[in-house]
């Protein structure tokens, strides 16, 4: 039968999380409130379950450095 809805959601939650994590700069008090999570120790705790990682060290290992800007 699948798994349960709980589970669905907050595996989308996180994927979510793990996008704008990786692609924004948006801080992770914000990212945990928009993608649906009540408060920042239950997003962490669930983050870390799914991904084996804090969000702290999933941004810094996904984020891609800025290019370094072209001096003339």
């Amino acid at each position: 039968m699948g798994r349960p809805f709980h589970q669905y959601l907050q595996e989308l939650r996180i994927g979510k999380a793990k996008e704008l994590l990786a692609r924004s700069g948006m801080p992770i008090q914000d990212i945990w409130a928009s993608v649906g999570f009540n408060n920042r120790n239950s997003f962490i705790r669930a983050f870390r379950k799914l991904e084996g990682i804090s969000p702290t060290d999933y941004r810094s290992q996904y984020t891609q450095p800025a290019a370094p800007a072209k001096l003339p």
